[in-house]
C-alpha cells in the first residue's frame, strides 16, 4: 500500500504566525502519496535543469496553477495534484525544498531523491523506446509505473545493459549511478544491435524487434532465432553471417532489429 504523507489538519495555521500575520490556513486536509511527492521532486528537476524559477506564492494574477510544468518533453509533465505552491507546506516540512529569493528549490536531501527518481525515469523510458522499439508518447504512463517500482539494484543492471547511456531519448542528461563511477571510459551496451557488430566476431542473438511478424518468420526459418550463435563475415553490400554451417545474406534494415552479445 502507498505510504500517505498527510497535510496538518484543516485551518492549523503554517508559516509561522497567526492566520492574517504573515501566516496561512490550509483550508482542507488534503493526502499527498509518495508517487505525486515523487513526481512533484521530478518536477522540481526539471524546472532547475531548465533554470526555470517556481514561485514560493503565487500572486492575483498568476494562473491557479502556477507550476509551470505543462510542457516538459520526457513525461515527467504534469500530473494530478501537482502544484508545488499549493503542496509547498508539506515539501518544506519533511525537509524536500526550500524558499531561495522567493522561489522553491529542492534541498539537499529532495535532490537527491529527485535525481535517483530522474535517472529510473530516463533510463526505464530509453529502455523501452531503444530496446523496444515502445513509441515515446505510448510509454510515458509504463515509464511512470516502472520508475516507482523497480530497485536501485535493477536500474544499476539495466544501465550497464544500457551501456551507461549519457541522455535520454530527449537529449536530457541521465544522472550518472554508482555503477557509472565504477567506469573510466565508455562502455559498449551488453546487448546492441547486429548492425554494430564487428566483422569476424562471434555473437549470440539475445532478441529480435522486427517491424513485422512476417519477417520474423522468415528469420526463424534461416535459424536467426534468439539464442541462435552467429558469425559476422561482412557488413557490405550486404550483412553476411554464418549461422551453423550456412552463409546467410540480410539486409542492413534486417540488421539493425537483431540484437545481439559477444559470446
Amino acid at each position: 500500500m502507498l505510504s500517505k504523507l498527510r497535510y496538518r489538519a484543516k485551518n492549523e495555521v503554517v508559516g509561522g504566525g497567526p492566520a492574517g500575520n504573515g501566516g496561512r490556513h490550509l483550508e482542507k486536509q488534503e493526502e499527498l502519496t509518495r508517487e505525486q511527492t515523487d513526481h512533484l521532486l521530478e518536477q522540481l528537476w526539471v524546472a532547475q535543469e531548465d533554470q526555470r524559477l517556481i514561485p514560493a506564492q503565487v500572486t492575483g494574477d498568476a494562473p491557479e496553477h502556477a507550476c509551470s510544468f505543462q510542457h516538459t518533453d520526457d513525461g515527467t509533465g504534469c500530473q494530478n495534484g501537482c502544484d508545488v505552491t499549493a503542496h509547498l507546506p508539506y515539501l518544506k516540512a519533511a525537509g524536500l525544498v526550500e524558499e531561495v529569493d522567493g522561489a522553491v528549490r529542492l534541498s539537499e536531501t529532495g535532490a537527491a531523491r529527485a535525481e535517483e527518481l530522474i535517472r529510473r525515469h530516463r533510463l526505464t523510458e530509453l529502455l523501452l523506446t531503444e530496446l523496444l522499439d515502445v513509441d515515446t508518447a505510448e510509454s510515458r504512463p509504463d515509464v511512470c509505473r516502472l520508475e516507482h517500482a523497480i530497485s536501485p539494484p535493477i536500474v544499476e543492471r539495466i544501465c550497464a545493459f544500457l551501456g551507461h547511456p549519457p541522455h535520454c531519448p530527449h537529449g536530457r542528461p541521465i544522472p550518472r549511478g554508482r555503477c557509472c563511477g565504477r567506469i573510466t571510459r565508455e562502455v559498449p551496451p551488453l546487448v546492441a544491435p547486429l548492425e554494430g557488430a564487428a566483422v569476424g566476431q562471434t555473437y549470440r542473438v539475445v532478441f529480435i524487434a522486427p517491424k513485422s511478424h512476417l519477417r520474423l518468420d522468415r528469420l526463424a526459418v534461416l535459424g536467426l532465432t534468439p539464442g541462435a550463435q552467429i558469425r559476422l563475415h561482412q557488413k557490405r553490400p550486404s550483412y553476411v553471417i554464418r549461422i551453423g554451417e550456412t552463409d546467410v545474406a540480410i539486409d542492413p534494415d534486417i540488421a539493425r532489429e537483431i540484437y545481439v552479445r559477444p559470446v
